[in-house]
């Protein structure tokens, strides 16, 4: 977390293969990319992101992220907030009890968000839906050559509202 809280906007963190875990959900209030050194050992972390103002770019490259019961979601949304790119590439996603990513009630507006090259699964959402925009308004939203695997058992694949009026 002191790596993230003191790295300059625009960095990316570069993790070599092995197992990171953090307490608590990473706040992450300005651009950063956090990528594997390899995109066929990827590293593994046991986190989640939690959005905060300030934030413009936010790419997640070539790592094993898998959740924890401190982290029901991959990527959530803190503070109201209009951003430009959200990138997942390259990833594998597992066992996170909630959304991939969540803005929930909140004022978010999001140039793209995209998911490419990932494969997701055991995200067993009972409380929020998958990708949960729901008061949000993301301009370009892309799901590509990806796998989503038992991801959705009671909730929505992808809500998007835009109940904000955004």
């Amino acid at each position: 977390a002191l790596v993230v809280a003191n790295a300059p906007s625009g960095s990316v963190l570069v993790f070599e293969p092995g197992d990171y875990t953090s307490p608590l959900a990473l706040s992450v209030d300005k651009s950063l990319t956090f990528r594997g050194l390899r995109s066929f050992d990827k590293p593994k972390l046991k986190v989640g992101f939690l959005v905060k103002s300030g934030l413009a770019n936010l790419s997640l490259i070539d790592l094993d992220l898998t959740g924890d019961a401190a982290y029901s979601d991959v990527i959530k949304f803190d503070n109201a907030l209009t951003c430009n790119d959200i990138l997942i590439s390259g990833c594998s996603i597992n066992n996170y009890s909630r959304s991939l990513i969540t803005v929930n009630s909140l004022a978010v507006k999001m140039n793209s968000f995209t998911v490419e090259n990932s494969i997701i699964s055991k995200g067993t959402t009972t409380s929020g839906d998958f990708i949960d925009v729901r008061s949000g308004f993301v301009a370009s939203l892309v799901l590509k050559n990806s796998t989503f695997n038992d991801c959705v058992n009671a909730r929505d694949f992808i809500r998007e509202d835009n109940g904000a009026s955004n």
